[in-house]
């Protein structure tokens, strides 16, 4: 990847543009590459994009000054080895603690099992059935986030049907056009999710419920169930 880039930048163009173009294409495929090997098993890693191009002080007037092996030195340093491990998973556990808001709302425990859940609100839908409302933008994003960030954390204690139920659940969800009934249950590897039109309502079992907490304790300092 770091020659073919490097060939570009030894042609005789002089549209600016173009090359400046080309050149944040390269970090980006360099950030992108980062994001999967320095990534924790089963989970995900971002790369701070705006500290990298800060850094490397890449723009449309010096994109002659680009060094792909130095922004890849740059990127081991700051990623390479346990410290892409440790971002990644502190990135995703603040993911759960947002779209949950377990630093405002504590988990309660019903009938064994340990109670998440994610605030929604609803609209009227048409088409979609007696009872069907749909979830405007910002709660779809934040169901979407939630189910990804819990997902990633499944994949994380090896519960990979358990991640793959949340993908299925999201995945039914969309193509339902975002569209809930209330009440509406969902059975899963790892407990149960049921919508309401003020929330989803996710269930853990204890096993996986106990394992959470020791996430978000060791990743973020919080414990979700006492």
């Amino acid at each position: 990847m770091i020659e073919r880039y490097k060939l570009v930048f030894g042609g005789s163009s002089s549209d600016r543009f173009e090359r400046a173009k080309v050149a944040k294409e390269a970090i980006e495929a360099l950030i992108e590459k980062a994001e999967v090997v320095f990534a924790p098993e089963g989970g995900r890693l971002e790369v701070n994009r705006y500290a990298m191009h800060k850094a490397l002080s890449i723009d449309h007037d010096n994109y002659e000054t680009l060094d792909l092996r130095k922004a890849w030195a740059l990127l081991e340093e700051n990623y390479g080895g346990s410290k892409g491990h440790q971002r990644g998973h502190r990135q995703n556990a603040e993911k759960i603690i947002e779209a949950f808001r377990l630093k405002y709302d504590k988990p309660k425990k019903v009938g064994g099992m340990v109670v998440l859940n994610i605030p929604v609100r609803v609209e009227g839908a048409i088409g979609q059935g007696p009872g069907a409302k749909e979830l405007p933008y910002p709660c779809r994003t934040r169901v979407e986030k939630g189910c990804t960030a819990l997902g990633s954390f499944m994949e994380t204690i090896g519960e990979s049907v358990a991640a793959w139920d949340l993908e299925r659940f999201y995945t039914d969800l969309w193509n339902a056009h975002h569209c809930v009934q209330s009440r509406e249950t969902t059975k899963t590897a790892f407990g149960q999710i049921t919508t309401y039109y003020e929330r989803f309502e996710f269930r853990l079992v204890p096993q996986i419920a106990q394992q959470l907490q020791v996430y978000l304790g060791t990743y973020a300092d919080i414990s979700p169930v006492d």
